[in-house]
């Protein structure tokens, strides 16, 4: 089976080549690509630590600690 590598990244990120999930669908051999940016450092710090317990002011406070990535002040 060949490697597919599937050119990613942009934005706000560098691109890079990733391979390919190694599966293949129907009679033409499709294979799945990617579809979407991964999510960026920190992004959804705010729901995951929430949905753990923690209240805002924790989690504002952790941020301002350095202890996690803080992406309130960024659009996008």
């Amino acid at each position: 089976m060949d490697v597919l590598i599937s050119r990613f990244g942009g934005g706000d990120g560098k691109i890079a080549g990733l391979p390919a999930l190694p599966i293949e669908f129907g009679a033409d051999r499709q294979r799945p690509g990617i579809r979407r940016q991964p999510p960026r450092m920190g992004e959804h710090n705010a729901e995951v630590l929430g949905e753990a317990g923690f209240t805002a002011a924790e989690i504002v406070g952790l941020a301002q600690a350095g202890v996690i990535a803080d992406r309130s002040g960024e659009s996008g």
